[in-house]
């Protein structure tokens, strides 16, 4: 899942920072959810963590929202299907 949140900040031009932010505005207005940092966003880039359910689904939103509804799929997809993909490997132990 790493490969795809490069890859949609990459296309938004946005910085980690940046990204958690938005991702935490659409969290929390939907389940109350957790802030969201910086660090996470570098942790799931460098594949030692995983987006949890419900960052995936922010993720996904936020893809849709700008345009990016290959990306929307991706995040919407189990994390079974994103390793077929070649998009998400499971966090380093």
């Amino acid at each position: 899942m790493g490969v795809a949140v490069v890859a949609l900040r990459d296309r938004m031009q946005w910085t980690q920072e940046r990204l958690a932010w938005n991702i935490t505005k659409i969290s929390r207005r939907k389940a109350g959810g957790p802030r969201t940092y910086m660090q996470t966003t570098s942790q799931w880039e460098r594949h030692l963590e995983s987006p949890s359910p419900l960052h995936r689904m922010a993720l996904s939103k936020l893809a849709e929202k700008y345009g990016h509804p290959d990306l929307a799929a991706v995040f919407r997809a189990t994390p079974e299907v994103a390793l077929v993909m070649n998009l998400w490997r499971p966090p380093k132990e």
